[in-house]
């Protein structure tokens, strides 16, 4: 079974940082960790200014990197990561975010936290 879990993102507005997570799971009779295939599975994430706001802030641009293994990432762009707070922008720099799971019809929600962003000095 994937437990579920709590990670915090910080983005520095206009870097290009690269997110890779691999999902695994207990194998109860061996107690090894094992890695999730992801073959079966959509996976969704989305940042919100807040968990019920109707306005998606972000889609996070998910790519399945290794599905046999469960490993799977996500990149922001230069132009992303500028477009996320622009300069001088009263808006908040910090969301909320999740990931899901999705296979026919079930979903599940592996992860949640902050997502951040910190305003940058050196633009151009």
């Amino acid at each position: 079974m994937i437990q579920r879990a709590n990670h915090d993102i910080e983005i520095y507005r206009g870097d290009t940082p690269k997110f890779t997570y691999q999902l695994v799971q207990m194998n109860v009779d061996t107690g090894e960790e094992e890695p999730v295939s992801l073959a079966a599975y959509t996976i969704t994430a989305q940042v919100r200014r807040g968990a019920d706001s109707a306005e998606v802030w972000y889609q996070l641009p998910i790519e399945k990197t290794d599905s046999t293994n469960g490993v799977f990432s996500w990149q922001l762009t230069k132009a992303d990561s500028e477009n996320l707070l622009l300069p001088a922008s009263p808006l908040s720099d910090s969301a909320v975010y999740d990931i899901q799971l999705e296979t026919n019809g079930a979903v599940f929600t592996f992860i949640a936290g902050t997502f951040k962003v910190l305003r940058d000095t050196t633009r151009g």
